[in-house]
């Protein structure tokens, strides 16, 4: 969503506070949790670089499972159309 979310930002010529208020307002749970401590934490010095980067740090495994969960599902569909052909 990031990817999607920075192609947004760039037709819109949003600058870097503006990113990080944006897509920090698309972040639930954990991920908001998150930003809100790293946002307390950097305070005058936070800076959209940094934040993206730590973001992808923090959750890095936890997209890593979802893409995989998403091919994984995939291949069912292929395999059960698969099926259906055969049968």
């Amino acid at each position: 969503w990031l990817r999607g979310a920075e192609h947004v930002a760039r037709n819109n010529e949003w600058d870097d506070n503006q990113k990080i208020r944006f897509f920090s307002d698309r972040l639930k749970g954990e991920a908001f949790e998150w930003h809100e401590k790293y946002a307390e934490e950097e305070g005058d010095d936070l800076n959209y670089q940094d934040w993206k980067e730590a973001l992808i740090t923090r959750f890095q495994d936890t997209y890593d499972l979802a893409k995989q969960e998403k091919k994984l599902s995939k291949l069912t569909q292929k395999l059960q159309s698969f099926r259906v052909k055969v049968k």
